[in-house]
């Protein structure tokens, strides 16, 4: 009873000088001192004069959590953040609370902004011309690389809960929407059984809240998530996010001839110190069968915040013959969320059966 009685009476010290926003609610701006993610709570320090006070909030299911801007779960806040908190003093609850990344986690960037991404888009043709799509701007003003989908879904449990339609040329678009999935077996194949599904480990699962985002949490190592399905080109790929900004995401596409690999560095990235952050890398590994070592740089730029920026190369002639694997790899002190992604090509089953026909 006491220490219920201590943290209200610290709340209300916390907010004696916040300023109304509505009746009965009071909102206030500190810095974030500790988090407990798994108790669903942030304590917070701000000053009241020439003093210093703290407060420790409690979230409930009402609560809105905000990380500049985007729903998160309390995963993104940390130490040292800034955050802004909206009360209501009569029920005596938290309305909102959000953060911002504190200076020394930022990803510098022109104009001093903080640079996230929220999309990558990668085509690859048929004649090997490929185009990267990067767009670190919010959603809504974002522009994502889409082909031209029939909008009749295909009926087929092949791609475990992802929608799945026709395109052009013959292909499939599988999106793996991740606000629909309530947990990590509806991103499961079912025809490819238990080989792929002990690739699925306790680094990635689907947000706690029960939907919205599939997490990849390294916890200081790498994580990597291999997709079970071969494809064979044009092939148009894409990833949304929330807003990421921090560590490293490397997105693998190999074929017989070598592999395609696109690296983009957030802050905080580990093994990458000689790149500054927002560095966009593109490479192309010969197979040891071919040439054993040889790597070619295809493209390298650091990108700047709040754009959105196309880039062009171009693949040898017999670089994407055959049957292709994706992967995707995350290494960083925080999870990944990923929102959203989308793979349109013909597919290859495990028995190597193409698509069409369309898979039941």
């Amino acid at each position: 009873m006491m220490n219920r009685l201590a943290s209200i009476i610290a709340v209300s010290a916390l907010l004696s000088v916040a300023a109304p926003m509505a009746a009965e609610t009071v909102t206030a701006s500190g810095v974030i001192e500790a988090v407990d993610a798994e108790a669903g709570t942030v304590t917070v320090r701000r000053k009241a004069g020439k003093a210093e006070k703290s407060a420790r909030f409690r979230i409930d299911r009402d609560t809105k959590v905000l990380f500049e801007g985007d729903s998160s779960g309390l995963r993104w806040f940390k130490v040292g953040q800034k955050i802004e908190v909206v009360y209501d003093t009569a029920a005596k609850r938290v309305i909102k609370l959000e953060a911002w990344p504190s200076r020394e986690n930022s990803v510098p960037a022109d104009g001093g902004q903080t640079l996230s991404f929220y999309e990558l888009s990668l085509s690859v043709a048929a004649n090997g011309q490929c185009k990267l799509l990067i767009d670190s701007r919010r959603p809504r003003e974002g522009l994502g690389v889409s082909p031209a989908i029939d909008q009749t879904p295909v009926a087929t449990s092949a791609f475990g809960g992802a929608l799945t339609y026709h395109a052009l040329g013959g292909r499939l678009n599988v999106v793996h929407d991740f606000a629909r999935f309530r947990s990590l077996d509806e991103l499961k194949a079912k025809r490819f059984g238990e080989g792929y599904a002990k690739s699925f480990d306790e680094k990635i699962r689907i947000a706690d809240s029960g939907g919205g985002e599939l997490l990849m949490d390294p916890r200081s190592k790498a994580v990597v998530l291999m997709w079970p399905y071969q494809i064979e080109v044009p092939a148009d790929w894409q990833v949304s996010f929330p807003g990421w900004s921090q560590g490293s995401f490397v997105a693998n596409l190999r074929w017989p001839a070598g592999t395609l690999i696109v690296s983009v560095r957030g802050s905080n990235a580990t093994n990458e110190n000689s790149s500054p952050p927002g560095t966009i890398k593109v490479q192309w590994a010969d197979s040891l069968r071919n040439d054993a070592g040889r790597t070619s740089v295809l493209q390298t730029a650091v990108y700047p915040s709040g754009e959105r920026r196309e880039y062009s190369f171009q693949l040898g002639p017999k670089a994407t013959v055959g049957r292709a694997e994706l992967s995707l790899s995350y290494r960083g002190d925080t999870p990944l969320a990923i929102k959203r992604l989308s793979l349109t090509a013909v597919y290859a089953d495990s028995a190597g059966a193409t698509t069409p026909p369309p898979l039941k």
